[in-house]
């Protein structure tokens, strides 16, 4: 079995495919970087946002005290008029101070928002990964390459599941390559902007904890890609059963239910990448005095919840092309 997965490992990096789409999916992730280089604000325009917060702020210290009494003057008044001694509009509440994170919108920096630049850019790497495992188990059974090989192996379980670790191997280094380039990246177009942030060791631990759960999805979705390549016997199949599956079931039933946020892969994805989520929907009862009252629910998907789901998905998703595999035809 080691002398297969051996092979099927060779195979998948000598495949013109892979190295294309590798090197695609490194230039988006370049693309990714400038862009986010291109919305940090540079130094000079950040003193210029807080030379108008200051502006603001010296406006408010003179008009400020004025506009909350002509507020609590007037709620005196409608009071009086309307005969209404509880009437209240919370000036204290409305007439505040001007914010300065408000008021100078949010200027991200490397400690604080890394994490999430890594979760952008994870969504392209699972998508090529997936790309590249499901070429690399069609591709055969297109060609009757797998036909040729099952001579010299016929025993069809093995073949299957050596192809699938090598994909599995593969999408897990390329995962692993593409995060390796991607943080640095990142790292620089912050410190080109002078907005590093404190930058700490637990900044570095968490960003490498997230970058091997990246890495260990891009192995589940690489196995995931291959059984379906096998399963679909055409990458364009299998990509349009992905692409069916989210305009279905993402897009179409999550809004027509998005109580069961918690069934659908991206939730669970979205656990693994930031090590856990929540996801939110309103619950409706009927009003007694006619219509509805609905209240927020929020339900928490733990990183072990989203583990074990896409792990059993990916099982059986595995188990039912190994099947079809087993019995079916492949020349």
């Amino acid at each position: 079995m080691i002398r297969l997965i051996r092979v099927e490992f060779k195979r998948f990096w000598l495949r013109r495919m892979t190295w294309m789409a590798a090197i695609g999916l490194l230039a988006i992730l370049a693309f990714t970087a400038f862009t986010i280089f291109m919305s940090v604000p540079s130094e000079g325009q950040r003193a210029e946002q807080l030379a108008n917060f200051q502006e603001q702020m010296k406006v408010w210290e003179k008009e400020g005290p004025t506009w909350l009494a002509d507020c609590k003057a007037d709620e005196k008044a409608e009071r009086i008029e309307l005969d209404d001694p509880n009437l209240d509009w919370d000036c204290e509440a409305s007439i505040l101070p001007p914010d300065q994170e408000e008021w100078m919108g949010w200027i991200g920096d490397f400690a604080r928002t890394s994490a999430t630049d890594l979760e952008a850019a994870s969504l392209p790497l699972v998508l090529v990964v997936f790309l590249i495992a499901a070429s690399f188990f069609a591709a055969e059974l297109t060609t009757g390459a797998l036909g040729n090989w099952l001579t010299f192996e016929p025993r069809r379980t093995r073949v299957f599941f050596s192809k699938l670790t090598g994909a599995g191997l593969g999408g897990f280094l390329i995962s692993v390559a593409s995060i390796v380039a991607f943080i640095p990246a990142v790292w620089l177009a912050y410190w080109i902007r002078n907005s590093l942030g404190d930058v700490t060791t637990k900044v570095w631990t968490d960003l490498a904890l997230q970058g091997l759960r990246i890495a260990l999805l891009g192995a589940l979705v690489a196995a995931v890609g291959a059984s379906l390549g096998a399963l679909m016997r055409h990458t364009a199949a299998a990509l349009g059963l992905l692409a069916a599956y989210a305009v279905v079931v993402e897009a179409t039933l999550r809004a027509a239910a998005p109580a069961l946020g918690h069934l659908f892969v991206s939730t669970n994805i979205q656990a693994i990448l930031s090590n856990g989520t929540v996801y939110e929907y309103s619950k409706c009862t009927p009003d007694p005095a006619g219509g509805e009252q609905c209240i927020g629910v929020e339900k928490i998907i733990t990183l072990g919840d989203g583990s074990l789901y896409l792990l059993v998905g990916a099982a059986v998703i595995i188990a039912i092309s190994l099947l079809v595999f087993r019995r079916r035809d492949v020349l």
